[in-house]
This record gives C-alpha cells, structure tokens and sequence, in this order.
C-alpha cells in the first residue's frame, strides 16, 4: 500500500505555516501551493523557494542511519517500520 502525503497549503492557513517576519519560505515536494497562497506570500515580500527534495526523505534517512548505527538495529523491515512509526508521530 502506498502513502500519499501531500500537504495543501492555502491563502486560509498560510498564517499557521509563515512565522511573521519571514523573509522566505521553501516549498518541499510533499506540498501543494494554491495560486492564492503564492500571491499572498510574494505579496508579504516574502521570497518561495522550491526544494528539490521533499524534508520527510531527509528526515527518512537520520531516522535510518540513527537506528543502524546507534542503536545496532540491521533488521531492514523493523528499520523501515520504525521509521514510518516515528514519520507518522512527527
């Protein structure tokens, strides 16, 4: 079964999402960007960058070599379903 986690970022909840005063804000993969959300971050001065690489693989991968090296786990399916424990937590 896959997952699918798409975040969808609209000018209703883009508040939760910016701090006030950001000057810049990085568009991950797993996100979905309205029209409207991009109008009003531009028109904040706020400058949208597009990441090439979603920030849950990088997180995907220090859970990984966190749980092969520290704690000695070499199990690639308890590897695997750790890490989608603590990606669902986080």
């Amino acid at each position: 079964m896959s997952n699918i986690a798409k975040k969808l970022i609209t000018q209703k909840n883009i508040s939760d999402i910016i701090c006030e005063g950001a000057k810049e804000v990085t568009i991950t993969p797993d996100v979905i960007l309205t029209s409207a959300a991009k109008d009003l971050i531009r028109n904040r001065g706020i400058a949208i960058h597009y990441a090439k690489e979603s920030k849950t693989e990088d997180l995907r991968c220090e859970i990984e070599t966190l749980l092969k090296e520290d704690f000695g786990i070499d199990h690639g399916d308890q590897i695997k379903q750790i890490t989608e424990l603590v990606l669902k937590k986080i």
